[in-house]
């Protein structure tokens, strides 16, 4: 839920001023902040499914019943 200046993200749950959004998805509509992302980041970008990390040139997902990222081809939500 998003109101104005601030987002949820759909990871802490968190209330955060839009500055601080690193990525989101169009449906539905999820923010994720940059702490959390940073935090997947410095884990080594693992996805879920697969195991395998997320490259550069792999396009990243969200997958909602785990609350964290992987792959868009396993399976998960597409992010911007």
């Amino acid at each position: 839920m998003a109101w104005f200046g601030k987002f949820q993200c759909a990871l802490c749950g968190q209330q955060r001023p839009m500055a601080e959004r690193a990525r989101r998805s169009e449906r539905p509509p999820l923010h994720f902040c940059a702490g959390c992302v940073e935090r997947w980041t410095r884990a080594g970008r693992k996805c879920v499914r697969c195991g395998a990390a997320v490259t550069g040139a792999q396009e990243l997902g969200f997958f909602p019943e785990q609350k964290t990222f992987g792959h868009y081809d396993c399976g998960g939500l597409r992010l911007l």
